[in-house]
């Protein structure tokens, strides 16, 4: 019984884990490059409204938007990680458990 105990924890553990990538990879390659399109794209209004390229009252307009985006995009990416960092931890828990299995 305690062998078929750690290799169904070891399982669920490397399930765990393989869920927690693809929470990140979603995140890393998902949301960041969004958050940082956003975030230069903001500065780039700012500087546009400041050089007399674009009305300042618009720029400011194009920064608080865009700005509003990118921190929603953080928002989004971080809840993500979050998530990962949980599937994560059910994975460590899950290994201990199988390491209990062993002792026993």
């Amino acid at each position: 019984v305690p062998s078929v105990l750690r290799s169904w924890f070891e399982r669920l553990a490397e399930e765990q884990k393989g869920v927690a990538r693809r929470e990140r990879r979603s995140a890393e390659t998902g949301l960041g490059p969004i958050q940082n399109t956003l975030m230069g794209l903001s500065g780039a209004a700012v500087i546009a409204g400041l050089a007399g390229t674009i009305a300042p009252a618009l720029a400011a307009f194009i920064f608080v938007t865009l700005g509003a985006g990118a921190g929603a995009a953080w928002r989004g990416r971080m809840m993500v990680l979050e998530r990962g960092d949980l599937y994560e931890d059910r994975g460590k828990a899950l290994n201990s458990l199988a390491k209990i299995c062993d002792d026993a």
